[in-house]
């Protein structure tokens, strides 16, 4: 065989070999495409949740992450200006036992919510709201000056000085995430329908010509 030929047959393999790593770095970024058109059940970071699991929680205000709070207590989690929401365990008159939400969320607008192994209920309903977002859960069962100062600058009066401790739920719940997975299916069925064609060209006898 010439040496020209030679040549050109292996930059033509090189340049199919090339056309297949590209290939499968497509494929593998739509599976994760894929994979984020799924909800994401709630995970918790600390399983001491037991002083609000399973407990009616009550609403009590709304407020905004600030630049003092971010200063003070170095949570990064939340942007600057993002809402949250407090509620409190309903069997207790003092607010010693909180859960605090950031961003809004489906449970934003519950007047009356119960949190129960990951799962919430909203205003009595017996039924599970549906989160399709990721959202971590930090339960801290001993006294914490965050909360603190999240219930005074959302409640707008110091916390009472003669109560207990406090000990907190923190849920991060990113509102843009939850609408990027609401169109989810839309999302999904492009992945899908472009993975079937990659598919197609991967095993036509283009490649194998």
């Amino acid at each position: 065989m010439p040496v020209g030929s030679q040549c050109a047959q292996r930059l033509y393999v090189k340049r199919i070999d090339c056309s297949r790593l590209h290939l499968l770095l497509v494929l593998q970024l739509l599976l994760l495409l894929l994979l984020l058109g799924r909800p994401i059940p709630v995970q918790s970071a600390n399983d001491n949740c037991t002083f609000i699991d399973g407990y009616v929680l009550q609403y009590l205000c709304q407020g905004r992450f600030d630049r003092e709070m971010r200063l003070m207590y170095k949570d990064r989690i939340p942007s600057m200006d993002a809402p949250y929401t407090i509620w409190q365990r309903s069997d207790t008159i003092s607010p010693v036992y909180l859960l605090v939400a950031f961003y809004n969320s489906p449970i934003s607008s519950c007047f009356t919510l119960v949190m129960d192994g990951g799962k919430f209920y909203c205003d009595g309903q017996n039924y599970v709201m549906k989160l399709h977002t990721s959202a971590e859960v930090h339960c801290l069962a001993f006294p914490f000056d965050y909360a603190e100062m999240l219930y005074e600058s959302c409640m707008k009066e110091e916390y009472p000085s003669d109560t207990e401790p406090i000990a907190v739920a923190i849920i991060y719940m990113k509102n843009n995430i939850i609408k990027i997975i609401e169109s989810g299916p839309d999302l999904k069925a492009s992945a899908v329908l472009v993975l079937f064609s990659a598919l197609g060209c991967w095993t036509s006898p283009f490649w194998y010509f």
